[in-house]
This record gives structure tokens, sequence and C-alpha cells, in this order.
């Protein structure tokens, strides 16, 4: 009997690149799936961080708000303003020397004269502001603070005290401001939580 040799070559020599051309597919397969992965976590990083700083934004946009929001109260009770009935230390309110301005722009000689309703005016001003910015899940530790004099800054960033290098509370260089402080996460996590904190705030200068 006469074996076909040459036919169980050929079916060999099929066969064995058939499986090269397999195994070579699937390593393109797991190839192509490696790179998508790092693609994915790339873009889901990209995404964290974009969330990040919307979130960030939004928050100092929110404090600009409620910093314009006690100046506005101020405004609207302004002889209450120039007897310097809307100090507020962070804790309290805190009262601010009457400015120079007062006669001239209430045509109130004294603030011992003034109506009592003033002053409740301006107790109920600070406090609703106080209790927004305490009470506001937005504002970690938040702080808010509305002065006149630039010893108050201390305990702000530097950002904050080079604004308002020189406050006055009196005469024409009068000028009060409203900062508020709060803590957020930083971007640059480390081990230690206290370096994975950072200190942001906004100020507003006031002038009547």
């Amino acid at each position: 009997m006469i074996r076909n040799t040459k036919g169980a070559q050929n079916m060999k020599n099929n066969t064995f690149p058939r499986k090269l051309h397999e195994g070579f597919t699937l390593i393109e397969v797991l190839i192509a799936v490696i790179v998508l992965s790092i693609g994915l976590l790339g873009f889901a990083g990209l995404q964290l961080s974009s969330l990040r700083n919307t979130n960030s934004s939004y928050t100092r946009a929110q404090a600009v708000t409620l910093s314009y929001d006690i100046v506005d109260r101020m405004r609207a009770n302004i002889v209450g303003f120039h007897c310097g009935l809307y100090g507020f230390d962070g804790k309290n309110q805190n009262t601010m020397p009457p400015t120079e301005s007062l006669t001239l722009e209430t045509g109130i000689k004294d603030c011992g004269s003034v109506d009592g309703t003033i002053g409740g005016i301006a107790k109920g001003d600070i406090k609703e502001w106080s209790e927004r910015i305490t009470s506001d899940s937005e504002f970690p530790d938040a702080e808010g603070l509305v002065t006149c004099q630039s010893a108050d800054l201390a305990g702000f960033p530097d950002s904050v005290r080079k604004q308002f290098p020189t406050l006055s509370c009196t005469g024409a260089d009068l000028q009060y401001v409203v900062a508020l402080k709060w803590k957020e996460a930083s971007r640059d996590y480390k081990a230690d939580a206290k370096e994975a904190v950072k200190v942001l705030a906004v100020a507003t200068g006031f002038r009547p």
C-alpha cells in the first residue's frame, strides 16, 4: 500500500501556521486590553480632577456671594455700620469704633442715642450670616470675619493679609474687610492628614 506522504505533509504545513497565527492574535488582544485599561484609568483621573476643580470653583463662588451678602446688609443699615455694629471676630459680634463720617452720613452725633432697633438689626444680620457660614457643609471648619483692623487678619492666609496690609476704622482711609476661610482637601494627598488639607480664603474690601 502506497502512503500519501505528500498529503500528510501538506496537512502539517497547513496546521502549523494556523496555530502560530491564532497565538499571535491572542497576544494582540491582550496588549489592546492593557492599553485600553491604561487609557480608561487616565480618563477617570482627568474626570476626577475636573470634578474636584469644579467643586472648588463653586465653593469659592458661594463664599464670594456670602461676602457680598453681609456687605449689602451693612449698606441697608448704614447707621449701624457707621456706629461699628457690624464687626465680627469669627465667633461673636465685635463692636468696631464709630466712623468719623457718622454725623455727615447719618446726621447722628452720638451712637448712644441710636434707636435700639438699629442695633437689633445689626445683631440679627451678623447672627444670620455667621450661621449660614458654619451650618453650610460646603465650608468645612469655616470662619468668617468682618473688621476694619488689620491685626484681626492674623489667622488668615498671606494672600488675604497682603491684599489688605493696612486697614482703618476712621478717616478718609476707612475700609472694612469681609473675609471667609475654610479647609479643603489638597490635590497632593500625603500620609499626614494635616498636609492633605489646605486653607482657602476669599476677602472683599468695603468702603461706605
